[in-house]
């Protein structure tokens, strides 16, 4: 027979169930909260990127261009404080302040404009809270090989900074369609300042009328303005004729050219036609005629490509003549041909109108003016 437990007994037992769940429900609250503490200590942003693009080989003048994709794969906001490129050959778009959720991405384009031959790694410093990093900094690498283009490429910059010059026919659109000088742009002179504030020119403009009178009178208009670098052809296009007969015109011209005018002054606006002449270059479009019609070079002429071999007996072989595509390709195929044939002063754009864009987007490009529809009024 089992004797009955005391009253104060199975009061006591209970107590210590009781205590026994409260200890072992604190224990899981106290866990919790450990786990939870421990997580926000350890949650942190964290980027990551392939961090070395290999670009292989390229010519000098080419720009090389890749978009670095910036992942944060880690549990806070991850936020990009600076990006800098370790020389002025690479830039890249502005993504400073970029806020990246965990799981979020974002690209950040480098261009790598080559100068020069070699072996070349160029680095973009990333910069973000990313404590895992030492002081936040993310290197990435644009490495490759740059080549020589040859005889005949020609970078970019090169074009734009030894040879490229604006040359603005003054005259009534009717007659500079009947003739002009080869690489002129018809520009009426109550839109020439107009004009080249829409292209942001900053190379030199040569301007000339029939005679070079009006054309100094813009000239030193323009100078006043602040071009610092417009000048008039001497004599016009007559004093062009005079010197050197239709060489370089474009057209046909029925009249012999005008007597020089006499007690014409000096004048630092003036240009001589010899100094034209001596520095002629020509810009030769061999895209389809739709691509030029969409878009070209300033003052380019457009010339299909199996048509070459017959234009280019009529320009003189001092005449300097830079063809472009759209890759440089088939113009550079060009050029080497025509090296062969005798011909010494012919050059390629490396990278063709592509790389112009990449490099320069539309500057020196009729999609800067206004009116890029016709040939014969303010526009190349």
């Amino acid at each position: 027979m089992v004797a009955a437990m005391p009253h104060g007994g199975v009061q006591s037992t209970m107590a210590e169930a009781a205590k026994e769940v409260v200890l072992r429900r604190s224990f899981w609250v106290m866990l919790a909260a450990v786990c939870a503490m421990s997580f926000a200590l350890f949650a942190v942003p964290q980027i990551e990127a392939d961090t070395v693009y290999e670009f292989g080989e390229v010519l000098v003048g080419d720009v090389v261009t890749h978009a670095f994709v910036l992942r944060n794969v880690g549990d806070e906001p991850l936020v990009i404080s600076r990006v800098t490129a370790t020389c002025g050959c690479t830039t890249v778009n502005d993504i400073t302040g970029s806020r990246l959720a965990p799981g979020e991405s974002i690209e950040l384009i480098a261009k790598f404009t080559t100068y020069g031959s070699g072996t070349f790694a160029k680095n973009v410093n990333v910069y973000s809270n990313d404590p895992s990093l030492t002081n936040g900094m993310l290197t990435l690498r644009l490495i490759g090989t740059v080549r020589s283009p040859g005889q005949y490429g020609l970078p970019a910059n090169d074009l734009l900074y030894q040879y490229y010059y604006l040359l603005i026919d003054l005259r009534d659109a009717a007659v500079y369609d009947q003739a002009h000088l080869n690489g002129a742009i018809s520009v009426a002179p109550e839109r020439l300042q107009e004009t080249l504030d829409s292209l942001r020119a900053g190379v030199p403009v040569f301007v000339y009328d029939e005679d070079g009178m009006g054309a100094l009178a813009a000239a030193e208009e323009l100078a006043e303005a602040g071009f610092t670098q417009v000048y008039a052809l001497r004599g016009g296009l007559d004093g062009w004729r005079r010197a050197y007969g239709d060489d370089m015109l474009t057209g046909d011209v029925a009249n012999p050219p005008g007597e020089a005018p006499e007690g014409v002054e000096a004048n630092s606006r003036y240009l001589d036609p010899l100094y034209l002449a001596s520095n002629y270059f020509l810009v030769v479009d061999v895209r389809s005629a739709e691509a030029f019609d969409e878009n070209h070079l300033v003052g380019a002429v457009h010339v299909e490509e199996e048509a070459v071999a017959t234009w280019i007996e009529s320009i003189p072989e001092d005449v300097v003549i830079i063809f472009y595509d759209e890759t440089g390709e088939r113009a550079g195929l060009l050029a080497e041909s025509l090296l062969r044939a005798g011909r010494t002063r012919v050059y390629s754009l490396v990278g063709g109108f592509d790389t112009w864009i990449i490099q320069w987007d539309v500057y020196m490009t009729i999609a800067l003016l206004s009116d890029g529809d016709d040939e014969t009024s303010a526009t190349p």
